[in-house]
């Protein structure tokens, strides 16, 4: 499964070269993921 979430309330192009953690709840667990932001070309 792969899941795409475009324009993040949290996160803007000033946050270029940092890393962001996001988290994704459903209803059975909790998915957690630190990334990198990238700027897109």
């Amino acid at each position: 499964m792969v899941i795409y979430i475009e324009n993040p309330d949290s996160i803007s192009s000033k946050d270029v070269g940092q890393t962001v953690g996001i988290t994704v709840f459903t209803a059975n667990a909790k998915y957690y993921v630190e990334a990198n932001v990238e700027a897109a070309i």
